[in-house]
């Protein structure tokens, strides 16, 4: 069985299987990224065709020495941002769109945000479960299990936690 990063170069170098089996290895995680993230089932498969496409578009661009998941999953997050950019706002319920970027800034209708530091800035307890919720992709029960308390105080650390992030956010749009 091939790597993923040998497919990808195989598939730079115009093997068309060894892009069908990165997309059968790939389709479903990709699909659940989306779904997980949005609530409408036509933009997630907008979207979920947007990203093969970027894949494809920009299969010279990757580089071997990088794992393959991690770029596919950066195409993926910008695709998402990308699509909230022409709505023309990201909706504050939906601030782990931005959170989930693992991006140093996000840069949302020519206002740089630095998300890093603003998770960064928050109490302790938020701040972990800010980045065990968006950055290492664990559900709450998952988080729960980890840190040994209830899933019910999770939920309600990571909503106080987003507020925060969204006072955070809202404060610098508004300092503009």
């Amino acid at each position: 069985m091939q790597t993923d990063e040998k497919l990808m170069v195989l598939y730079q170098n115009g093997n068309l299987q060894a892009f069908e089996e990165l997309y059968s290895r790939y389709t479903s995680r990709v699909y659940a990224y989306l779904k997980k993230r949005l609530n409408t089932n036509d933009v997630v498969e907008d979207l979920y065709q947007k990203i093969f496409l970027k894949l494809h578009e920009n299969r010279e661009k990757y580089d071997p020495s990088l794992l393959f998941a991690p770029w596919l999953f950066t195409i993926s997050r910008n695709v998402l941002i990308d699509w909230y950019r022409l709505k023309k706002d990201i909706p504050m319920d939906k601030i782990e769109i931005v959170v989930d970027t693992l991006s140093e800034e996000v840069k949302v209708d020519d206002e740089k945000w630095d998300i890093k530091a603003m998770i960064e800035s928050l109490p302790e307890n938020y701040k972990q479960m800010i980045e065990l919720r968006y950055i290492e992709d664990l559900d709450f029960e998952e988080i729960a299990k980890k840190l040994n308390i209830k899933e019910s105080n999770v939920r309600k650390i990571v909503s106080r936690g987003v507020i925060k992030l969204r006072k955070l956010v809202l404060g610098e749009k508004n300092e503009a």
